[in-house]
């Protein structure tokens, strides 16, 4: 589906007040057997400065179900009764938006209270092509409650390819952050229900091609950050994601060969990680291909390795440095 600039009036102040039956902003909250972070994440959507919002909670099959104690008008539960993934309860989410904006809140993070006025305003008075979107920077917040480290926007216009440029100031790890126009995340397809992991990839390509990204430099999205392995089946979903996302945006990708390459080692070592031996070969020497350095070189024959000798070079790793204290 095309999308037309033109459909978005920026015109209109994005904070001021809209009828109470057509909210301004709508906050969706996937969540799936994690009640006690939920309604953290719930609080801080209605704690918001700006009132005029709904807030979709999106039950993914959760066991028992998802009950909240918010008495809130503006809080809406949808359940689906069998887990359909974060990006089909994120759709469902979509679906059920009535606000002019929307943005995406993980269960285990949260908004300062600040989040969306900051947003809106800075959409609001953005230079850049029309229509707008807005990243946040983002505090990255362990398990103690205390701030490790901030991560600032980037800020790009419109037909930009996203993580894939270069030479920007600013992370790329700071799409949690998003809130953007209803009608043109509808309009790019919303989310690819098919990627398990790394599904930002896709969605920012698709969405950098409609829309300009203005990035605010206060902290107003509190990442938790968990401790604990990742699991390997993880590991390989977001493998397999990020294939996905190259074979979708082959035309992108061949315009920043330094990119694609690093992407394609870095699937390429995800592959590794997980198991799969022959896929992890097979891009690690693709991106030696697409860029002959050394690093990548250097991936290639871990790659041939394989997941054994990789899991043994850890080890001793690890030994070496000796008990956690």
């Amino acid at each position: 589906m095309n999308y037309d600039p033109a459909d978005q009036e920026q015109s209109e102040n994005p904070v001021g007040r809209a009828d109470p039956q057509d909210p301004l902003v709508t906050v969706v909250i996937p969540t799936h057997n994690r009640p006690h972070l939920a309604d953290r994440a719930i609080d801080s959507a209605l704690a918001q400065s700006v009132g005029n919002i709904d807030v979709i909670l999106v039950d993914d099959g959760s066991e028992p179900p998802f009950r909240s104690e918010r008495e809130d008008p503006r809080l809406v539960i949808v359940r689906c009764e069998t887990p359909k993934g974060v990006c089909a309860a994120r759709n469902v989410g979509l679906a059920e938006a009535r606000g002019k904006w929307i943005t995406f809140l993980d269960d285990d993070d949260e908004l300062r209270p600040e989040m969306v006025e900051r947003a809106l305003q800075a959409a609001d008075q953005s230079s850049l092509p029309a229509p707008v979107a807005v990243l946040s920077a983002m505090a990255l917040v362990d398990p103690e409650g205390l701030i490790t480290r901030v991560r600032y926007p980037v800020t790009l216009p419109r037909g930009k390819h996203y993580f894939l440029e270069e030479h920007q100031p600013g992370s790329y790890q700071t799409h949690n952050s998003l809130i953007a126009p209803t009608n043109v995340f509808r309009a790019i397809g919303g989310w690819d229900e098919l990627m398990r992991g790394s599904e930002h990839d896709d969605l920012f390509l698709r969405l950098n091609a409609a829309c300009s990204i203005q990035g605010v430099a206060e902290a107003t999205y509190r990442h938790w950050e968990h401790q604990g392995p990742r699991l390997h089946v993880h590991m390989r979903h977001r493998a397999e994601a990020m294939e996905r996302t190259l074979r979708k945006h082959r035309g992108a990708f061949r315009q920043h060969p330094r990119k694609a390459a690093h992407y394609m080692a870095t699937m390429g070592a995800t592959y590794l990680r997980s198991g799969a031996w022959l896929a992890a070969i097979r891009w690690t020497s693709q991106a030696l291909l697409t860029r002959p350095e050394a690093r990548y070189l250097r991936w290639f024959a871990a790659s041939l390795a394989g997941p054994r000798v990789l899991a043994l070079v850890r080890w001793l790793r690890d030994r070496r440095r000796g008990p956690v204290a």
